[in-house]
C-alpha cells in the first residue's frame, strides 16, 4: 500500500511557511474553538431536563415536514454550524444564549416554537432549560423543546447523509 503525501500548502499551520503547530499541545489548542465548549464533553454528566421540554428527531422531522412555522437553534459554536446544518437553523451558540434572550424572544413572537438542537444533545438541553426558565420573564418566547440526541441522532434516524465530525 502506498499513501501519497499531499503537497506543502503555504498557509497550514502545520507545515506551511511559518508553522505555529509544532506539537500535540499546539494542534489541541489550535483546534478548540472547533470543539466547542468543555459542557459539551462526553465526560460531563447531562444535565436533567423534564419529558414535556423533548422532541425526538423523527417527531421534530414531522414538523419539519408539515411546513409548521418555528425556530430551529443550534447552539453549537459557529466553527461547527458553519461546518454542517439543517436548512433554516439559526446559530446562538450556549455561551450566548443568556445574552441573546430578547431577540429569541423578538424571533418567537408569541407564536413559533422554539426547538434547540447541538451536535449530541448536551449543550441543547442546557440551552433548553435556559431558555424555558428566560420564557417567566420573556413573554413572546411560545415554546421551547429540546430535540433528543441532536445531530448525531438526527444522522443515525433521519439522514444518513449529514456529515458527521
Amino acid at each position: 500500500m502506498r499513501v501519497k503525501k499531499p503537497p506543502k500548502q503555504q498557509k497550514c499551520p502545520a507545515c506551511g511557511d511559518n508553522p505555529i503547530i509544532k506539537t500535540m499541545e499546539d494542534s489541541l489548542a489550535a483546534s478548540e474553538a472547533a470543539r466547542g465548549p468543555a459542557t459539551c464533553s462526553i465526560n460531563i454528566p447531562q444535565e436533567d431536563i423534564s419529558e414535556g421540554l423533548c422532541i425526538s428527531c423523527d417527531e421534530y422531522d414531522r414538523i419539519r415536514h408539515t411546513g409548521i412555522d418555528h425556530i430551529l437553534l443550534d447552539v453549537r459554536v459557529k466553527e461547527q454550524f458553519d461546518l454542517c446544518s439543517l436548512p433554516g437553523a439559526i446559530n446562538i451558540p450556549l455561551h450566548s444564549l443568556p445574552h441573546k434572550m430578547e431577540e429569541l424572544s423578538q424571533l418567537s413572537d408569541g407564536l413559533r416554537p422554539i426547538y434547540c438542537v447541538c451536535r449530541r444533545g448536551v449543550a441543547s438541553v442546557t440551552a433548553t432549560n435556559l431558555i424555558a426558565k428566560g420564557a417567566l420573564e420573556y413573554s413572546k418566547i411560545y415554546s421551547v423543546k429540546n430535540v433528543i440526541g441532536g445531530y448525531d441522532s438526527w444522522r443515525a434516524k433521519i439522514d444518513k447523509t449529514f456529515p458527521k465530525y
